[in-house]
């Protein structure tokens, strides 16, 4: 079972589920599905700036294998310009400028020059 927190009822309080530092009540949410036996929660990315979609498993339910299909390893490379997560196999980079994490006011004052 999921719960798409992007569609009503949920959708109706984006602002409580895309919070850039309250997650008090997402916990709250995600422990209420796991004891309705939810396996999955979507919900609107918050550093994504187009607003794409994430998803969290909350149990392994939801995986369509008990073996992994296939490993990965990835770093997060932090910078001035900001972070950028990357795998070496299948080669993949993700950036997220400093612009992605400007809601966040614990790391928006954090001095990137350093």
């Amino acid at each position: 079972m999921a719960i798409d927190l992007t569609e009503r009822p949920f959708a109706d309080r984006a602002a409580i589920w895309t919070h850039p530092t309250d997650y008090e009540e997402c916990q709250q949410l995600a422990e209420l599905a796991r004891a309705e036996h939810i396996d999955v929660i979507r919900y609107q990315s918050v550093r994504d700036p187009k607003g794409g979609a994430n998803i969290a498993l909350l149990t392994c339910r939801a995986f369509a294998s008990a073996e992994p299909i296939e490993r990965q390893s990835w770093r997060i490379l932090l910078g001035s310009s900001g972070a950028r997560p990357r795998c070496e196999l299948p080669r993949q980079v993700l950036e997220f400028d400093r612009q992605a994490f400007a809601k966040d006011p614990r790391i928006a004052v954090m001095r990137w020059d350093r």
